[in-house]
């Protein structure tokens, strides 16, 4: 079972100079139009559930919640100390992990700028990974979730599998492992956004794509979960998935 403390996903050098690369990435100004990345930020093991952007944000803007953990519970809720809503894009397990994807659309700024991000679970737990990511250029306050997929497994690559959008679409991707990421934006067309402390990795299309098949995938060391999912710009308006939990297709 995984131990986000002290277990057995280790801190290489390559992961820390994947986190210099996201320090410099969270200082860099949003591009001025389309719909694009403007920062992210991460917890680190023993601080808990929480995770508190680095930079301010704008109002308006689409934050991206992606929370893993050790699969023995679930999550009952996302906030932050704006009151934003997060709504679930979707749930995947396996390997002892599960992961998940929650969004809030055309957020408030009222109370503070950098707002902390919080999740709850049914069980509490110590230890989470809550990577919170914030989009610039949703202006509709219908954005929501276009399609997304789950997938887990044993073997190298990681692949969320196919995601198929209905309509130009931000497609995020996201990995958890037992272990850790070695690389992302596998196939190539999604942006690394960085492999944190956890061993976990986030990446992006770094702006809306055309209607059409998209897949999120990165090595691993380890089993692991990886999922996809397209936010839509032009307000798609289909159910919120459920929680789904995925076997593992491959040993390890």
């Amino acid at each position: 079972m995984r131990n986000l403390v002290t277990g057995n996903r280790f801190r290489s050098a390559s992961i820390q100079a994947c986190l210099t690369v996201v320090c410099s990435l969270l200082l860099a100004p949003a591009m001025a139009l389309g719909q694009n990345f403007v920062q992210i930020a991460d917890n680190t093991p023993g601080s808990g559930t929480t995770t508190t952007f680095t930079n301010p944000e704008n109002a308006g803007d689409l934050n991206v919640v992606i929370v893993s953990w050790d699969n023995s519970t679930s999550v009952t809720s996302v906030t932050d100390s704006n009151a934003n809503t997060y709504v679930l894009a979707g749930t995947s397990s396996g390997t002892g992990l599960a992961q998940a994807i929650y969004y809030a659309r055309s957020i408030s700024v009222a109370t503070t700028t950098t707002p902390t991000v919080t999740v709850n679970f049914v069980k509490a737990l110590a230890d989470a990974d809550v990577r919170v990511a914030e989009y610039t250029g949703f202006s509709s306050a219908a954005v929501t979730v276009d399609n997304w997929i789950g997938n887990a497994g044993g073997n190298s690559p990681a692949t969320s599998n196919n995601v198929t959008t209905s309509t130009s679409s931000l497609i995020v991707g996201a990995g958890a492992a037992v272990q850790q990421f070695t690389s992302g934006g596998i196939p190539s067309g999604l942006t690394t956004r960085g492999i944190n402390v956890f061993g976990d990795v986030t990446m992006d299309s770094n702006g809306a794509v055309p209607a059409g098949t998209y897949a999120a995938g990165a090595n691993v060391s380890g089993g692991w979960v990886m999922q996809a999912a397209g936010f839509s710009i032009n307000g798609i308006t289909t159910a919120t998935p459920t929680v789904t939990a995925i076997a593992p297709n491959g040993g390890g």
